[in-house]
């Protein structure tokens, strides 16, 4: 079973990673870096995208989000 879904559980792990690492970006008030590294860390996760959103809105950091979605 755990064979079979190996490739998930890759995929798992990654997601968690780069979700910890763009926290722990932001909790250093490096939103910027953050940003760039959103779409490629969240790639096309709606939920994922929302919430990290929702952070940046939280500390007023829209712009530089904003920003980085239009390169």
């Amino acid at each position: 079973m755990l064979k079979e879904k190996r490739s998930e559980v890759k995929r798992y792990k990654y997601d968690a990673v780069g979700h910890q690492y763009l926290d722990y970006l932001c909790e250093r008030g490096e939103y910027e870096r953050a940003a760039c590294q959103s779409v490629e860390l969240l790639g096309k996760s709606k939920d994922a995208w929302e919430n990290h959103f929702f952070k940046f809105r939280q500390h007023g950091q829209v712009k530089v989000i904003d920003q980085s979605l239009q390169t």
